[in-house]
């Protein structure tokens, strides 16, 4: 049976080559500006490695995901070329390789090309964006549920490599949560919610999304408080094992961050989607509300809350997720526009 790459030749993914000029260049260079991951022990990650390991197993093998990573710079060359290494291919049915495993390049804060890893690439894959030769704004999305052993970024020969607009928001907007936080199910790192926030209102952001694996541990909390950001966006729910163990570890993460940070704005949230779950997840619902509206009334007057319920809007809201449970983009971008009033005024004050 022919492939269907054979039959519409628009879905073959074809491999960049490199032209006789192209310089290459390790993302790491101090002409580059990497965002939203550290660099430690010859590894990209979100969180040092032994937070990851002090705090379950599934922030130590998800900590190296790189979702939410950026590389931003400037350049005018006529062409750029990624150049990406991968340990593995992270493949699951409900989720696209373009977003799992693959880098998307804006130019200009304009989505311009998916750098698309083939089924069959053995995690080394790469692609060529065409350019005017003009100065332009350069952001490479990384992958969102993948490990990413290097990433090269190839240029023209006589192309200038300049540092990138400084984000209007430079400290960071820091999202904590479950596998939506991740970016689970985004067709390309470019379409999850902090991703469409972050080109919009202009500011840096680092996710902390840990899918399946976002307990509300103290020692999260303790990091988190710890970091240097503009907002935090406390989308703690989904990944509560039960309605008591919600009960004993909502407030308490939260504490714990607004001890160390008493003026941080914070977002609060419940999971969006409640309506689609059994009826235990009205009742999550309600104690995060509840919670929020008491923080509230002891005079918490940084603490912004946005119901779950509300996250992806009224008509349609069904046609959200791919699962009934993990966002389409539809529902990354309803999400993206909910949570905007709020991050304006948070970040903003207006």
């Amino acid at each position: 049976m022919a492939k269907i790459s054979e039959v519409d030749k628009n879905l073959a993914v074809t491999p960049g080559t490199l032209r006789p000029d192209t310089v290459l260049h390790d993302c790491r260079e101090s002409c580059f500006s990497l965002h939203g991951l550290l660099w430690e022990g010859d590894t990209f990650r979100r969180i040092p490695e032994k937070l990851a390991q002090n705090t379950n197993s599934g922030v130590a093998v998800l900590h190296t995901n790189t979702a939410g990573g950026r590389l931003r710079f400037r350049t005018d060359s006529d062409h750029l070329a990624v150049i990406a290494h991968l340990p593995e291919l992270c493949s699951f049915p409900h989720m696209p390789l373009t977003g799992s495993s693959g880098f998307d390049v804006y130019v200009d804060n304009l989505f311009r090309r998916q750098i698309i890893p083939p089924i069959d690439c053995g995690g080394k894959y790469d692609g060529i964006v065409e350019l005017d030769g003009q100065m332009h704004e350069i952001m490479i999305g990384f992958p969102l549920y993948n490990d990413v052993t290097s990433l090269t970024v190839g240029l023209s020969e006589k192309a200038n490599i300049l540092p990138p607009k400084p984000y209007r928001i430079e400290k960071p907007v820091v999202f904590y949560g479950s596998s939506i936080t991740q970016g689970g199910c985004a067709s390309r790192p470019g379409t999850s919610y902090q991703a469409i926030l972050s080109r919009e209102m202009d500011f840096d952001y680092v996710n902390l999304g840990f899918s399946g694996s976002a307990a509300a541990e103290q020692c999260m909390a303790e990091y988190i408080g710890g970091l240097t950001m503009s907002a935090f966006v406390m989308d703690y729910d989904h990944n509560a094992a039960s309605l008591d163990y919600l009960r004993a570890s909502h407030e308490p993460f939260y504490r714990t961050i607004r001890r160390l940070q008493p003026d941080l704005p914070i977002l609060m949230t419940s999971a969006p989607n409640n309506r689609l779950s059994a009826p235990v997840w009205e009742q999550r619902r309600q104690l995060i509300r509840e919670n929020a509206a008491g923080f509230i009334a002891e005079g918490d007057k940084n603490l912004w809350y946005i119901d779950g319920n509300d996250l992806w809007g009224t008509d349609g809201w069904d046609s959200c997720t791919v699962d009934c449970n993990h966002p389409n983009d539809l529902g990354f971008w309803r999400m993206a526009k909910a949570f905007a009033p709020a991050l304006q005024e948070m970040l903003y004050g207006c």
